[in-house]
C-alpha cells in the first residue's frame, strides 16, 4: 500500500535559471501525511523465500483428505478452535497421527493477558510399497483476543527436538488495526502489521486470517512432501480443494498440564511473533464486542 509521493516544480524557461533551479529546488519533497512511514531512500528488497510462502498461499489442490476433531474427545472450548486439517492426497498416501493440544496464557504484548491454544500432530506419508514411511511432526499456535476470536496463527514444524515457528497468519481485524495506526507496510514487505526487514528478518506474514462468525479453528491445508504447512483459512473462507475424497476425526490428547510444568519440548518456541503492535483502544478485542457469538 505504498503511496508515490510526488511534486513538481514550474519548468523554467530560461536557461539560466536552470542551474539556480536545480540548485534551489534539489531537497523539494512532499511531507509524509500522519501515521505514515518514511519512505526508504533505496528500495528494499524482501528475501525470495517471503514471496514464495505468499505464492504457497494460494495452492489449491485436486484431491484432499480432511482430518476433524472427535467432538466426545475434547472440552468444548478448546474443540472449537481444534483445526481442520486438509492433506494433499495428490503425491501420497498421509495420515495425521498422534494429535496433541495445550491451554495456556500470553501476555505481553499486547498489554492484556490472552488465552493462547497450541496444538500438535505428525503426519506419516506411504509415496510406495516399497519406501519407507515419512514421519514428519507439525504444530499450530492460535492466540485469541479478550473477545475469544483468534488473532494470529503461526505454524510450526518439529526442529531439533522442538517445534520452531515457520509462518504467520494474522487476523482481518488486526492488519485494519494496523493499517489504522501506521497506514503503509515498512519497505520491503507486504503487510502493514510486519515490522522491518531489519527487526525481524526471518519472519514473514504469509497471509491474512478472515473474521468469522464466531470464534472458531481454522482449516490448516498440507502438502506434507512438498511444502508442509500451505496455509491457513478461516472456515468462513472458500475452499482450496476441489474434492474431498476421504474424512476422518481425530482424538488429540490434553497436554495442558505439561504446559503448567513447563514440559515444554512439543510447545512451540516464543509466546508471540514479532509485529507493530497498533495502539489498543479495544481493537485487539473488538472493541464493543459487535461480533456474534
Amino acid at each position: 500500500m505504498k503511496r508515490r509521493m510526488r511534486s513538481s516544480c514550474s519548468k523554467l524557461t530560461s536557461i539560466g535559471w536552470v542551474f539556480t533551479a536545480a540548485f534551489l529546488f534539489s531537497g523539494c519533497v512532499t511531507p509524509n501525511r500522519p501515521g505514515e512511514p518514511h519512505p526508504s531512500p533505496l528500495p528494499v528488497a524482501a528475501p525470495e523465500w517471503h514471496d514464495e510462502l505468499r505464492r504457497r498461499t494460494q495452492t489449491e489442490f485436486a484431491t484432499g483428505a480432511l482430518y476433524k476433531p472427535n467432538p466426545d474427545a475434547m472440552p468444548s472450548g478448546a474443540l472449537r478452535l481444534t483445526p481442520l486439517i486438509v492433506l494433499n492426497t495428490e503425491h501420497a498416501d498421509c495420515a495425521v497421527e498422534n494429535p496433541l493440544y495445550a491451554v495456556s496464557g500470553v501476555q505481553d504484548p499486547p498489554a492484556q493477558p490472552m488465552v493462547r491454544v497450541d496444538y500438535g500432530w505428525q503426519v506419516r506419508c506411504q509415496t510406495s510399497r516399497s519406501s519407507p514411511a515419512s514421519v514428519e511432526r507439525y504444530g499450530l499456535s492460535i492466540v485469541l483476543g479478550r473477545d475469544g476470536f483468534p488473532l494470529w496463527a503461526q505454524a510450526a514444524r518439529w526442529s531439533n527436538d522442538r517445534f520452531e515457528p515457520e509462518t504467520v497468519f494474522v487476523s482481518r481485524t488486526l492488519e485494519d488495526a494496523a493499517i489504522a495506526g501506521f497506514s503503509s507496510p515498512l519497505p520491503g514487505r507486504a503487510y502493514v502489521i510486519e515490522r522491518g526487514l531489519d527487526e525481524a528478518p526471518d519472519q514473514v506474514v504469509a497471509g491474512i486470517l478472515e473474521d468469522g462468525p464466531i470464534p472458531m479453528g481454522p482449516y490448516v491445508y498440507m502438502d506434507p512432501l512438498r511444502a508442509g504447512v500451505v496455509t491457513i483459512l478461516c472456515r468462513c473462507s472458500p475452499s482450496q480443494v476441489d474434492n474431498i475424497i476421504a474424512t476422518a476425526t481425530y482424538d488429540p490428547l490434553d497436554e495442558t498440564s505439561k504446559v503448567r510444568r513447563q514440559d515444554d519440548s512439543w510447545f512451540i518456541n516464543g509466546a508471540y511473533p514479532k509485529l507493530r503492535w497498533p495502539s489498543d483502544d479495544g481493537t485487539l478485542g473488538r472493541k464493543g464486542n459487535d461480533r456474534p457469538r
